[in-house]
């Protein structure tokens, strides 16, 4: 496969994680030196779109995973809190869409999926859209500007988006 997805973590600089094309998760402890291959059942088969790693705690990351290739309209989205030896589906409540990106702002979960932008505030428990006026198109990639809290958003042929992050 081909590496789609790179994360390291801040926490602790030797580690990084890696996602791939055909679905596989990989971890690195020793800055790249070696890695070990992600082998939960659990994990999709699907194109690894985006890691995110916790900036607190190296062993917490989320991998996003896109089904849209295979002709999946499946939400994937899982966490790891034991640096990748399992792997948790916390993407339950978010619509039947591929997921394009993951970004953490600080407790809050931020998604991009085939159909919005979507938060939660515990972990992947429940969800809540964002963008109200958001034109209904895939969101690829969401970032967050913390010095002034900006939320943004880039679609697939329909620009980028300033959307109103709930404080909270």
């Amino acid at each position: 496969g081909t590496i789609t997805a790179v994360a390291a973590g801040t926490s602790d600089e030797r580690v990084l994680y890696a996602g791939t094309d055909d679905g596989r998760l990989w971890t690195s402890k020793d800055l790249g030196g070696t890695w070990t291959r992600m082998s939960d059942p659990d994990l999709p088969a699907t194109w690894v779109t985006r890691v995110a790693v916790d900036s607190r705690d190296a062993a917490v990351a989320y991998a996003s995973f896109s089904g849209f290739r295979n002709g999946a309209d499946t939400a994937h989205l899982v966490r790891t809190k034991d640096g990748g030896v399992t792997w948790d589906n916390i993407s339950v409540g978010l619509p039947s869409a591929p997921v394009n990106d993951v970004v953490l702002i600080g407790d809050d979960l931020v998604v991009a999926t085939d159909v919005g932008v979507f938060l939660s505030r515990n972990a992947g428990a429940s969800w809540l859209q964002l963008g109200a006026n958001l034109p209904l198109a895939p969101v690829l990639d969401v970032r967050y500007h913390a010095p002034t809290g900006t939320l943004t958003a880039a679609t697939f042929g329909r620009s980028v988006w300033r959307i109103d992050y709930p404080e909270g």
